[in-house]
């Protein structure tokens, strides 16, 4: 649908020509209508996907720490278990055997995270490097 230059109305042309008021309107001004359409109904995927991969780098900074955090911090309170963090159970191979597990959860989430961004951004990067116009491609 474009809108016809006489009447204002957004209308489907027939033969050329405005259905609604008789208007002929020509080709150039149907593809000028046309280009203004889809430039502007057109979401830009490149920023779309620069959003994405600083999404996907903050949560693999996030499980990162996260897994750090499992590794090396434990706190054990004496008088409620309810506060009790990252089970300290009296040696250090124990308590690698407990929360290495999670320790390699947490890191195989970030780093999978991490890949889902460079993803993201590099094919951001190769949308943006893409020639604006199509029909120009093999044409000699």
């Amino acid at each position: 649908m474009i809108e016809c230059p006489n009447c204002k109305n957004n209308v489907v042309l027939i033969d050329g020509k405005c259905p609604k008021c008789g208007c002929s309107i020509s080709d150039t001004y149907i593809e000028s209508a046309k280009q203004k359409e889809n430039a502007t109904s057109k979401t830009n995927p490149t920023a779309i996907l620069y959003v994405l991969c600083t999404i996907f780098v903050i949560t693999a900074c996030v499980f990162f720490w996260k897994a750090y955090d499992v590794k090396h911090n434990y706190y054990n309170s004496e008088y409620s278990r309810t506060l009790n963090k990252n089970a300290y159970v009296g040696g250090d191979a124990y308590n690698i055997i407990i929360n290495g597990t999670y320790f390699a959860g947490y890191s195989v989430i970030a780093s999978s995270c991490m890949v889902c961004g460079m993803i993201s951004f590099s094919t951001g990067l190769l949308l943006a490097k893409k020639p604006a116009n199509k029909k120009s491609i093999g044409k000699s």
